[in-house]
């Protein structure tokens, strides 16, 4: 169960990587904005970031410190595509974020 943040808007980075220090790993970590998703009683249970990029946007789902979910959205055309996802273990999704290219070509 994930026991993280209260926020009521996102926030960036720092914050983030205190209660998950792995994501510290990210590229641009200082750019991704997190929001806390809760439950019914309003308990945080999972985290979910965005990064924009150059054409393109990451998107990371952190179901608490072990387990996650992410994906490259293509944003240039007319209608979004998804262009890469990966699940599993929290290091295995971030380490396939950092092995995607900087930008889409």
């Amino acid at each position: 169960m994930f026991d993280g943040p209260t926020w009521s808007e996102y926030v960036v980075g720092d914050e983030v990587v205190q209660l998950v220090p792995e994501l510290g790993a990210l590229q641009h970590v200082d750019q991704w904005r997190w929001w806390p998703v809760n439950d019914e009683r309003g308990k945080p249970i999972a985290l979910v970031g965005k990064y924009d990029g150059p054409g393109y946007v990451d998107l990371l789902y952190v179901y608490g410190d072990s387990t996650g979910g992410a994906a490259r959205v293509d944003i240039r055309g007319p209608a979004p595509r998804t262009i890469w996802t990966e699940s599993g273990s929290l290091s295995t999704v971030v380490a396939g974020l950092i092995r995607q290219p900087d930008s889409i070509i």
